[in-house]
């Protein structure tokens, strides 16, 4: 004989794997907006002498062989002997990286945001400003990391910058970060 269970039996009743259900949430996420970059700070770049060329060569190396540690005395040292170079704005990015990928995502913050207000028009201000919500994400600022990240999807639509904004965003909404 089959047992018939009916709805009212099952009520209060844990069921199997079933998804728990929360009450929907009815506020509005707060918004923020990163500070406009300063006026006046971008720099007039050189061209790159062949000694700036291969400074910035012998560290992206070090970089790309992921001696980090290296690679982020060298971007260091040559930013600060070439800060005009047509090669800073891309040294600064990468000086930022070597922090990110170490996880010292505070310093690596506060690099990105450099390249942005040094450097806002530079071909490296769009993945400066991608790192840069990913490394408030990292520290768990996530106000910050929700404006430089839809800051991205808005500034550079359609490209994979924007691409990988989304799927950040898409983490966080997920997560109940917003």
């Amino acid at each position: 004989s089959e047992k018939v269970v009916s709805e009212a039996s099952l009520a209060g009743q844990p069921i199997g794997d079933a998804p728990e259900v929360r009450e929907a949430i009815h506020t509005q996420a707060e918004i923020i907006t990163l500070a406009p970059p300063a006026s006046g700070g971008e720099r007039t770049l050189e061209q790159a002498s062949n000694e700036e060329q291969a400074a910035y060569d012998q560290a992206f190396r070090a970089l790309r062989e992921t001696r980090y540690a290296d690679a982020a005395v060298q971007f260091n040292a040559f930013v600060d002997r070439y800060p005009n170079s047509s090669f800073a704005p891309n040294a600064y990015y990468w000086l930022a990286e070597t922090y990110y990928v170490t996880r010292d995502f505070e310093t690596a913050r506060s690099l990105f945001a450099n390249v942005l207000e040094i450097f806002p028009e530079s071909s490296k201000a769009g993945d400066a400003l991608l790192k840069l919500g990913f490394s408030h994400f990292e520290l768990q600022q996530w106000p910050e990391a929700r404006a430089a990240l839809e800051q991205v999807r808005t500034q550079y639509p359609d490209t994979t910058l924007s691409r990988l904004a989304e799927t950040r965003l898409r983490d966080m909404r997920l997560s109940g970060r917003f």
